[in-house]
């Protein structure tokens, strides 16, 4: 397995080595190779307790579908649909003239 490691230099005396994304999973040491080292130990300790699985999580939709989208086209194959869209337009013509 591999596993990204964040090495710091702390000052001029130390490394600090840090698990990426375990950030508790954090070592000091003397030199660079000692720090990476120490970490390596640290993970390998924590990871034979622990085991590393995936998870699949749902993205929520930003919106929820709206209410009459269930019912969009389903006349569109009714041979009077055409002449009920008409006849809509005309009452709407008469109702804008009162």
């Amino acid at each position: 397995m591999t596993y990204s490691v964040l090495v710091e230099e702390n000052g001029a005396d130390s490394f600090q080595a840090t698990a990426l994304g375990l950030p508790d999973c954090r070592v000091v040491a003397i030199t660079r190779e000692q720090a990476v080292a120490k970490l390596r130990v640290a993970l390998a300790k924590r990871l034979s307790k622990a085991e590393i699985v995936e998870v699949e999580i749902l993205q929520p939709s930003s919106r929820p579908e709206h209410s009459w989208k269930r019912f969009a086209g389903m006349f569109e194959d009714e041979p009077l649909f055409d002449e009920v869209l008409a006849d809509i337009e005309a009452r709407r013509r008469e109702d804008d003239v009162v």
